[in-house]
Order: structure tokens, then sequence, then C-alpha cells
């Protein structure tokens, strides 16, 4: 996820361990209750790019955070639901999209939907998370946007890369697949 953010000087390590912070505690809030209790946020990591520098600024967080929902043995870790995010820019190919694991098994509506009722929980829940990224403004830090970058120009490298804030989420009705391995392949 890319976030715009105005600041008060330079903001150092411990400033972006706060951003990190505050960013889960925003994902935490919005989602743990729509997933498995067998899915658990562990950290947040923010790679700081003040302007104007090649330096960069490194912050995290570490807590855990296992989601609400009861269940007595986990779905596939590969399933996941799809937020979709949505700005005033459109480009082909390369959509924003955040893939959401952890997915009861009750939410399931078949072997490829999920229920109306989990989509649009979902949908609730992205809508705060963006709402609350947007409300941030831990020291030094006075606006933090989440937002969509783009880094080409008509298949041309950027000088400059440009932000979109973002306006809002749909979460599709479609279960997904994060297409991601699962460990060490065993022969």
């Amino acid at each position: 996820m890319w976030l715009t953010t105005e600041a008060t000087g330079v903001p150092t390590t411990p400033d972006v361990d706060g951003l990190a912070a505050a960013l889960y505690s925003a994902y935490a809030t919005a989602f743990a209750s729509h997933l498995s209790n067998w899915w658990h946020l562990a950290r947040c990591n923010v790679t700081y790019f003040p302007a104007g520098t090649e330096v960069v600024v490194y912050g995290s967080h570490e807590a855990d955070t296992p989601g609400t929902v009861s269940e007595a043995a986990p779905g596939s870790a590969s399933v996941a639901a799809v937020i979709s995010w949505i700005a005033n820019v459109y480009w082909r190919g390369g959509k924003p999209r955040t893939y959401v694991s952890g997915v009861p098994l009750a939410s399931y509506d078949g072997t490829t939907q999920l229920k109306a009722t989990f989509q649009s929980g979902l949908d609730t829940a992205a809508g705060s998370f963006l709402t609350a990224v947007n409300a941030l403004t831990p020291t030094p830090f006075t606006s933090v946007t989440l937002s969509l970058m783009s880094f080409f120009s008509k298949k041309v490298g950027a000088v400059r890369p440009q932000a979109f804030p973002i306006t809002g989420a749909k979460v599709g009705s479609r279960i997904d697949s994060q297409r991601r391995r699962l460990g060490k392949e065993v022969a």
C-alpha cells in the first residue's frame, strides 16, 4: 500500500515506527472481526521516502492480533477475498488490490463465491480502514492519505511518480487466490 504524507521536518525512525503502529491498529480494527481466528496480523513495516533525498527511513510495529470469527479448523491458506481500490484515475493492467486472507469457511458460498453478507461486511471494513488511515496524524505527520502510485506515463518511466488519493473500495464476490507459495516445496 502507498501513502502520501505531509510532515513537519523529516521523520525519524521512531516517528515512522509510530506511523506503522497507527497503520497496524487501523488494519486490525477494520478487518479482524471479519476474519477467522486462525488468521493473525503480526506486523506492519513502513518504508518512508523523504522528499529530496535518496535516503529512506524504515519503521515497523509488531504485535499479534487474531481474527475473531471462531472456527474449529482453518480453510485453505491460499484463499483470499480481494479489495479493489478506487481512485479518480484509470490505467490498464496492474489494478491496485489487496488480497485479504483468513476468509472464514462459513463465508464461502459454494466453491467459487463469497456470501453476500461477508462481502458486504468486508466492503464496509475496507471503507472504515480508508477513513481511519486518512484521519491519521501521528507526530510529526500532519496529513496521511491512502493513495495509488503511478510510476509510468504512456509506457515511459515517470521522472517523478504521481500519487492519486484512493476514494473508495469494492470487494469482489469471487473467492480468489493469493497466488503464493505455502512453504518449501516437498519432493
